[in-house]
Order: C-alpha cells, then structure tokens, then sequence
C-alpha cells in the first residue's frame, strides 16, 4: 500500500474524528508520493485537408502543410492529427503534455498555429476539406505556437487539452477525436510565403516523425472493508474506489479491478452480493467511482486483501488486512481417535475440543458442559486423579477440556462426548489384559569414566531412564527414580547428581505400566567425581639464572576421583603442550630471558578442572665466570717468615660470587688452597703463610658463580727476603753463605711446568 493511499485513509477518518474541533482540513494531496509518469502515446493519424483540392485526401503523404493565402492559386490548408492515449488511465493528472511537428519547410516569415481540439470522428484516409470534421467552441484555451523561418522542431502545450480528454468525470470528459492544426490568420495575402510544410507519421526517418509526450500522475485505488476482523464464513462487505491524484473521485471510463492475485488467503472467496457467484474481478462502470463487493474466508488468519488492475500499466493498487476469527461452536472433537491401555490401567488423557463449522477450534461464547458416556463399564476420572467423573466443563473463552478413561473390563469399548446441538464425537479405546511389569534401562552420559568396575560422572553428567512396556502391554505409565535410598522423583527427563556431595552414589529406579504392574527396584552405583584434581607448582618462580635457556617447568599433580586425564603448561597464556608423567611432572622449553608468567591445567577423566594461578619468573642468563681485578700483596717485600695477604675485587653481574680461593705454590708442582672471605664491598682476602728466606712463591686467585662458572686471574709470584736484622748481625759472612745457598738451591730446582688450569665449571 502506498503511503499516498494510506494518507488518504488516515485523512478521512480524521475529518470524522476531528471535525467538531477543526472547522475545515486542508486537501491530504499535499503528502502525495506519486513519482510522474513519463509516456509517449502514438500518432495513429495524420493528414492534410487543402482548401485549394478541397476533395483530395493526403492521408498517406509523408508530408502535411499549414498554409493562409487569399491567392486562389494556393488558398488556405490545415492538418488533422490524433494520438492514441488509451495507455493513460482516466483520471491521470497531467503534469506536463507537448505536441511536436517537424519543420522540414519553413515559411518566409514567422507564422502563429493553433491547434484546436475536434468533437468529430473523422478517417485518415477519406478526410477531406469539404468532409472536415467542424471545431465547436473549445473547452480550453487554445495553444498556439509560433513557427520560425528556419527548419526544426515546432510544439504546442497542450497539458490542458489532455487533461479534459483524461477528465476524471464521465460527464465532463471530451472525447479524443484529435487535433486540427492552422494558421491564426487564414487567407493571408501572399501565396507560398505562408505555406509551412512538416513531416507525417509515414515518413520514412522515425526520428522526425510527430510525437507526443505525456507526463502524469497516476489515479489510485482505495479498499475501504466494512470490518477489519470478522468470523470466519461471514460475508463481510468491501468498496474498490478509484481516486485521482487529488483524491478526486473519477468517473470516467469502465475499470476492472483484479482481487484474486494479491489477496493471501487459501480459502477467500468474492462475490458482487452475499453469498452470491464466486467472481476474482470487479469492475467499476464508467459513470460511477465506487463498486461494492463482497469477502467470504472460513481460514482462522490474518491475511492481505488487495485491489489492483491490469487496465492500465500505472495504477496505484491497495490493500489491507483482514483478522479471520473462529466460527461459533458446532461440533466437538475428541482425541486421541484411538487408544490402546491395559486392564485396570488408565489412559490419561482425553481432551474433548470445540470446533466451528469449518472444522477450526473455536473458544466457548457461553459455558458448555460435556457429557462423557462409554458402552463399557469403564469410568472416567478427573486427570492424574481417582476422582470418577460424568462430564467436563469447557469455560467462556476456553477451547477445550481433558480427562481420563480409567478402564475395567478388556475388549474395544467407545467412548462418546455430546452436548446440547453441537456435533457428537467418539474415540475407540482398546483394553488388553496385562499382567507383566515393564522394565527400565539407566544410560549415563558424557562426561563419564570407568575403570575396573567404578562408573565415574560428573556434576553435569546426563542420566536418562527409558522404561518400556511388554509388547502389547498397556503402556508405560510412569517411572521414578531415588537416590541414595531417599525419596522417588517422578522422572520427567534426564537429571544429573549436581546437588549430591562428592564420592559414591547408588541410582534407585522403577517403572510402572498402565495396569499398574510395577518393576522391582533396580540399582546402578556411580561415584560422583566434583573435585578437580590438585596442582602444585614447584618450579621455577622467582628471579633464576641459567647457563642455558632450556628451562624445565615443574609441577606435582593429583587426582583422588576419576584420574588424571590430562595436563597442559601455559606459558605467557600459550598453551604449550602436555607435561611429562612422574612423581613431579614437567616440560622443558626453550625461553627468552626477562620476565614470563606460568601455570599448569590439568583435566581428570569427567572433565573438572584445576588451573592455579600463575606465578611469575624471571630467568637471567649467565654463562660468564665472575671477573677478578685488583689483586694485589701485602707485604708487597715480604721477608723471612712473613704471612703474605692477598686481596682481589671480585664480581659476578649474573648469578652473582659463590666461593674464591687463592691457590699458591713454592715448587709450582703442588699447590695449596686458601678460602678468601668477603672483606668489605667487592673485596676478597686470603693469606700465605710465612716462608723461609729465598722461596720463590706463586700464587692466583680463581673465583665461581653460583651456576659454578669458574674463572682465575694470572698468575703471579714473589721471593722472600732476608731480614734486616740478619744483615746487620751477620755482616759479609752472612751475604755469602746466602748467596752460596741461593746458587745451590737454583741449580738443584726441577723444572716444572705452569699451573693447570681448574676444571670447568658442570652445565646445568
């Protein structure tokens, strides 16, 4: 439906609503959201009528003249046009309408034409100036156009000319008989200086051929229903009007309005009076705006009605929409139709239905008692009750009630409901004797475990009953289960041990027929698993250093339930796979130094699952050996006797000190060790005992981090001198069994090779 139209329907009924407090609307046209319609009707006719051969048709000429001369050699000569505007429905409202000629032989000077609308028919071929078709007094303005002295295209408006052979008004339309084209001022002095000559329909260059263009607004159709919603198999009356762009009732012209294709319901049906012939058009006569007609449906819906037309290519259609209601009640309907239960069992339930005439359900209009008859002595039973029962009651509104056949004897017995003049129903219910109790089979679903003979589940883990009956029986009537030896619960549908505490679990379970044979108890024992399993992160955490950045992650993971299923590291939020089995589990991976976080997932066989939070590690590399620097003795000149100090600044930026030693030798072959401690800041200190005199002593200090990088500085030596004091008592005899001794003991020394270097240091 168009906005155009909806404004329309909207209009009208505010200028019901709103009249007593707005004196006077303002027209609705003003919302139109028509879009113009630009169309090209054909020239189905031309000629010429020459006053000079005034009995010579020119019908079939691919020229045609406008001539005004006094000279009796020439006279006067005018043109007869037509157009066909069937394609443009009555009732348009022109926007804009051009008639054009082409000159191909202009006059000498400038010439005006008018163009005159005809009340006669008349023929191509035989029109003739003495069988012309007379001009009466126009009902519009006359258009004139002026014709230059050069060749080209001359049009005349005549928007208002169509408008009145499209009038919206059977009684005020003019009928299209065409146009008669002259010169303003006939029988003009002169002879061919007036003549203007333009190409005709039959010229061979369709391009310079007459043309007409037509610009408009199409009319619309409104659909009014008498009522918007309406019980089914009620013939509700409807009104198809035809209006123009201004909201205009139009008249003119025979229009046949289709109802069928855009109407949606699969039951409708029309007709021009109730009850009447099914039509799927109606039509409008000329004369008249309006047609009335009538809608039938028996389909509970709502559905679209619709009016449109194939008259006209551009014709605004409309529709609405229609509540089909349910009929008033008329028969009953009883279901199940058949039913098959055991001896002394119960059938629950019946549900007795009101219907309409068409079979649809209905709701009560009054209160409706029910009366439940059997030709058995079966009883009928309020539902889920013992309470016998001789009728149900359907309430205002309600469209339906239910109850239970309980039955006694075996056999096929019938069961009818009736009340007042609605339409009886029946149902047929076959008893079977039945005397075996059904049984039930337990599924426990995913997640689920088992190892040996334990079932372990889940908080979330299904677990479904299906009890069945023995072929033929009366059916499953109900099955319940308990857990834990506590109360039944009716099963209605798969249940899980959410609520129940942690550990083992024994599922009671039972069915009962329609006969009222019961199942002895079965049981099923499972352990409920609701722990996840227990992770401890060992290590690393922390600041570490490592001569290697292949690091091992560890973690130590239990499970007390259904077992560890799996585990997972996840390094810096990076799942990075599963960790080695044992005792402490781990994986070793290759990182990056600096600052990373960690933990570990694990998973046991229901799915619980434990996922500490991270811990935090920052791992240095350190491959380097401590520096040494700065080793220095103390006494520098050490003599006879004296304990030498040596000191040495000892640093590691990584992993940091752990041990220094100062290693020295008096025959370079066996070297002795002395622990140098931390004397101050970086400063270590160890001290060589005293020597005798002339001892040749080497020495270096050899130092290691705490990753056991080892390094030591080069090494170094000093002699031991003579006291003083000797010198002084002992005088030359002293200097010379001194240097005697210092020879003997040079030339006795082995030679000896230098110090090796200390093992290094084990890798991580």
């Amino acid at each position: 439906m168009t906005l155009r139209i909806s404004v329309v329907k909207v209009t009208l009924l505010a200028a019901i609503m709103m009249a007593a407090m707005i004196p006077m609307l303002p027209s609705p046209s003003f919302l139109t959201t028509a879009v113009g319609v630009t169309a090209h009707p054909p020239i189905v006719a031309d000629a010429t009528a020459s006053e000079l051969w005034p009995d010579t048709n020119y019908g079939t000429s691919t020229n045609m003249w406008v001539r005004s001369s006094s000279d009796a050699s020439w006279k006067d000569a005018r043109i007869f046009i037509k157009a066909d505007l069937s394609s443009i429905p009555p009732g348009a409202k022109i926007v804009s309408a051009t008639l054009s000629l082409y000159v191909w032989s202009p006059p000498s000077d400038s010439r005006t034409h008018q163009i005159y609308l005809l009340d006669q028919t008349w023929i191509e071929t035989t029109i003739t100036w003495n069988n012309r078709p007379l001009w009466p007094a126009q009902p519009t303005a006359v258009p004139e156009a002026t014709v230059g002295t050069s060749a080209g295209w001359v049009s005349w408006d005549v928007k208002n000319q169509i408008q009145i052979m499209l009038h919206r008004s059977s009684a005020d339309v003019w009928q299209n008989r065409g146009w008669e084209i002259k010169d303003k001022t006939e029988g003009s002095a002169g002879t061919n200086q007036h003549q203007v000559q333009f190409r005709t329909r039959e010229y061979a260059d369709a391009s310079f051929r007459p043309k007409l263009e037509v610009v408009y607004y199409a009319p619309s159709l409104v659909l009014t229903p008498s009522a918007s919603s309406f019980a089914a198999g009620t013939w509700v009356q409807m009104t198809v009007q035809r209006v123009d762009d201004d909201d205009n009732p139009i008249t003119n012209g025979l229009l046949v309005v289709d109802l069928s294709s855009t109407s949606t319901s699969p039951n409708k049906k029309f007709a021009y009076t109730a009850g009447g012939a099914p039509v799927t058009s109606v039509t409008i006569p000329s004369g008249s705006s309006t047609r009335t007609f009538y809608y039938y449906d028996t389909k509970v819906g709502t559905w679209t009605v619709g009016a449109s037309t194939d008259d006209y290519t551009n014709y605004y259609s409309d529709s609405d929409t229609i509540t089909v209601n349910p009929g008033a009640p008329a028969a009953l309907d009883l279901t199940p139709p058949t039913a098959t239960t055991g001896q002394g069992g119960q059938y629950s339930p019946f549900t007795v239905t009101l219907k309409d005439a068409f079979g649809q359900t209905t709701a009560a209009t009054v209160a409706t008692v029910v009366t439940l008859a059997t030709d058995s002595d079966g009883q009928f039973r309020q539902v889920g009750t013992t309470t016998q029962i001789f009728n149900v009651a359907i309430a205002v509104g309600q469209t339906y009630a239910r109850f239970d056949y309980h039955p006694i004897s075996a056999g096929t017995h019938t069961i009818t409901v009736s009340s007042g003049a609605l339409t009886p129903d029946t149902a047929a219910v076959t008893v079977i004797p039945d005397s075996v109790a059904p049984t039930t089979d337990l599924t426990v679903g995913n997640p689920k475990y088992i190892s040996d003979s334990t079932t372990y589940v889940g908080p979330n883990t299904q677990i479904t009953l299906q009890g069945v009956d023995n072929p033929g029986g009366s059916g499953v009537k109900e099955t319940k289960y308990r857990i834990d030896s506590g109360g039944w619960i009716v099963y209605t549908g798969p249940f899980n041990l959410a609520t129940f505490a942690h550990g083992s679990h024994t599922i009671g379970y039972m069915s009962t027929d329609n006969a009222l044979n019961s199942e002895t108890e079965k049981t099923t024992t499972v352990f409920l698993d609701k722990n996840p399993p227990s992770v401890t992160l060992v290590s690393p955490s922390g600041t570490i250093w490592v001569t290697s950045l292949s690091v091992r992650f560890e973690a130590r993971i239990t499970d007390e339930g259904s077992g560890l299923a799996s585990s997972s590291l996840i390094l810096d939020g990076t799942d990075e796979g599963a960790l080695t089995p044992g005792t402490t589990m781990s994986l070793t991976l290759t990182v990056t130094q600096g600052t990373h976080t960690w933990t570990v997932r694990a998973s046991d066989n229901v799915g619980n699952i434990q996922q500490p939070a991270e811990i935090t590690v920052v791992i240095g590399l350190d491959n380097t050996a401590p520096s040494i620097t700065g080793v220095a003795i103390n006494p520098t000149a050490p003599t006879h006797g004296d304990a030498v100090v040596v000191s040495a600044n000892v640093q590691d930026t990584g992993s940091g000190v752990q041990t220094v030693v100062l290693k020295y030798s008096t025959d370079n072959v066996n070297w002795n060790t002395v622990t140098m401690t931390l004397s101050s800041g970086t400063l270590y200190q160890g001290t060589i005992p005293g020597q005798n005199v002339f001892t040749n002593v080497s020495y270096y200090v050899q130092a290691t981090d705490r990753l056991d990088n080892a390094g030591q500085n080069s090494s170094a030596s000093y002699s031991v001198g003579i006291p003083t004091l000797w010198l002084y008592a002992g005088g030359g005899f002293v200097l010379l069994l001194v240097a005697l001794f210092l020879i003997r003991f040079v030339l006795s020394r082995p030679s000896s090779p230098p110090p090796s270097a200390p093992p290094p240091p084990p890798s991580y």
